[in-house]
């Protein structure tokens, strides 16, 4: 398979453009100095980036190409669903060793266009850079909220509803048991922590009566499997997970 070097900057470029699709709003789109977007009338725009780092957020020998380009297309997504807005418009950069395979690299994008198409928002640009050491992606995300309807954190008052999706920290634990304990960390009693860490999440929106009040609703997904599944908690309580518990040394 050829590697960056081999092809050059402007036909890998070429190859990663071929095929993205226009989207809605999107005046001038991948090919030029810049994109032009065009935000609908009475609508504020929302923005969020997000960063997966080799060796600190994936492994390449843990999970595909098109698996983190996934993951990391929901971690910007689950950004714009906490805030109400709805994704449109990303730029993918990537920071890419000249042995990398131009095929992963592809497939990588794949990932990411795919998790973004199945909630309207299109790639319409990016950077792509040199690296010698970690290779690293990055996602910046554009979405669209009615003006003013934006949710924040900030205007909570006693007796709000809190709702906490997923089970915070175990997607860490999982990168984790994967660095210590290598191929061993693929036996059964590891799978719930690897697979909140491999697997590719989902967002939810989570509609919530203005009376109410403001709260931070919406969700991140547990992974019981490789796809798409949802465990949307919806109730201010503790959910107990039954997690292997065994030293690692």
């Amino acid at each position: 398979m050829p590697k960056l070097r081999e092809l050059g900057e402007a036909e890998v470029l070429r190859r990663l453009t071929a095929d993205r699709a226009r989207g809605l709003g999107v005046a001038v789109g991948p090919g030029d100095d810049a994109a032009v977007l065009e935000p609908e009338a009475g609508r504020q725009l929302v923005a969020t980036t997000d960063a997966f780092v080799e060796g600190r957020h994936f492994l390449p020998s843990w999970g595909t190409p098109a698996d983190w380009g996934a993951r990391l297309a929901a971690a910007n997504l689950s950004d714009l669903a906490a805030m109400a807005a709805t994704p449109r418009w990303a730029l993918l950069s990537m920071g890419l060793r000249a042995e990398h395979e131009v095929e992963s690299l592809l497939e990588l994008q794949s990932g990411v266009v795919r998790a973004l198409g199945a909630h309207g928002a299109v790639v319409v640009g990016g950077n792509l850079v040199a690296v010698q050491g970690e290779e690293w992606f990055d996602l910046t995300l554009l979405g669209e909220v009615r003006t003013g309807a934006a949710w924040t954190r900030r205007g909570a008052r006693p007796g709000d509803l809190l709702f906490v999706t997923g089970a915070p920290g175990r997607a860490g634990a999982g990168l984790g048991i994967a660095r210590a304990l290598g191929e061993k960390a693929r036996e059964p009693e590891w799978r719930p922590l690897l697979e909140a860490w491999l697997a590719p999440a989902g967002v939810v929106l989570v509609e919530v009566s203005e009376r109410q009040g403001p709260v931070v609703a919406a969700a991140l997904v547990s992974a019981a499997d490789y796809f798409r599944r949802f465990n949307t908690i919806l109730a201010p309580r503790l959910v107990d997970i039954e997690t292997p518990r065994k030293k690692v040394s």
